[in-house]
């Protein structure tokens, strides 16, 4: 189970940092005309917000943190938060350029891309696809869990969801081609179309939006469940803070202890 974890997580990573860079360097050949010079299709903004040194930077984090999550269990929390750090300043970037019209269509996808990597690949909420969770041990399965649910998992909750809803605005509205907002739509002039994958799939076609929205709305609803039942579990601390109290328990910790249902044997 560790392996195909491993293996999977591995190629999500692999396929994110490939996606990014054919979207980088995708050019509508047959909208420009022919020209000497080398076609520069890069943003005002692109060095700043996903120049080469940053994108390594991701990178290197994904890396690391795939190699704590797999087989490094007391560096996994150091991995998190690393990841949830450069997760926070992609989500910052689009969220300020997008506020102040400095952001293009083209600029939003990659970023938007580089979160994807990081959410889908490495970034873990209750600790599953980490060997705390699926390995054999002391610490395994039903007990694994139960060392997530404490400021971290809900930082990287949080994180999760805005980056969803952000997600779901851009491929909702923003990525539509009669869509007039200056501000995800003022491609580079010399490369007006963005091109996914091949240059059969343009951005703003349905092929492309459709099913990044149904990933986003679906990230978006469990995200969104998941913070609407976090009161239920501080009214649940309290109680039990409350009953240690009255017991006379005052060191006792009242930090949940949860555990999982993912599998029948559990």
């Amino acid at each position: 189970m560790a392996r195909t974890h491993a293996t999977l997580t591995l190629l999500l990573l692999v396929l994110s940092a490939a996606l990014v860079q054919c979207i980088e360097t995708q050019n509508p050949a047959d909208t420009i005309q022919r020209r000497d010079d080398p076609l520069n299709c890069r943003t005002r903004t692109s060095n700043d917000l996903y120049g080469l040194g940053l994108r390594l930077g991701y990178y290197s984090n994904w890396l690391a943190a795939w190699v704590a999550n797999n087989w490094v269990p007391d560096e996994i929390v150091g991995a998190q938060d690393s990841n949830s750090i450069f997760l926070l300043a992609l989500l910052a970037s689009m969220v300020r350029t997008t506020v102040v019209n400095t952001i293009t269509r083209l600029d939003a996808l990659i970023l938007l891309e580089l979160c994807a990597g990081t959410t889908l690949s490495v970034v873990t909420i209750w600790g599953y696809r980490t060997c705390i969770y699926s390995t054999k041990g002391e610490r395994e399965g039903l007990h694994g869990i139960s060392l997530f649910g404490g400021f971290g998992t809900h930082f990287r909750l949080l994180l999760t969801l805005a980056v969803a809803v952000y997600a779901l605005w851009f491929f909702g509205i923003a990525a539509c081609p009669n869509n007039g907002r200056l501000s995800v739509s003022g491609d580079p002039g010399i490369c007006p179309t963005i091109y996914v994958l091949s240059r059969s799939l343009p951005l703003a076609s349905n092929s492309i939006r459709y099913p990044a929205l149904i990933l986003a709305s679906i990230a978006t609803f469990y995200c969104g469940l998941m913070v609407l039942s976090t009161p239920l579990a501080l009214v649940t601390r309290l109680k039990k803070f409350s009953h240690l109290r009255h017991d006379g328990f005052h060191d006792t910790s009242t930090r949940l202890r949860y555990i999982t249902g993912a599998s029948t044997e559990e």
